[in-house]
């Protein structure tokens, strides 16, 4: 993303949206960050585990990370 969808995201640009695919339900899918990788390290398939960011009290935001070994 090079744009905001929501002004709070503004500080954050830019950032890697993907199509996830949860391993627990196959075919349900989320739109989700992707950090902690390089964009030249992203390949389809690869596992990906959730994260959280705290965003204020009692609110939480997922991303997903490479998953690690």
């Amino acid at each position: 993303m090079r744009r905001a969808f929501l002004p709070g995201f503004a500080d954050d640009l830019p950032y890697v949206v993907a199509d996830i695919e949860l391993e627990e339900q196959p075919r349900l899918r989320m739109v989700a960050r992707l950090e902690e990788v390089a964009n030249d390290k992203i390949e389809l398939g690869m596992p990906v585990q959730v994260a959280f960011q705290d965003i204020e009290d009692g609110v939480s935001i997922p991303y997903f990370v490479p998953r690690k070994s």
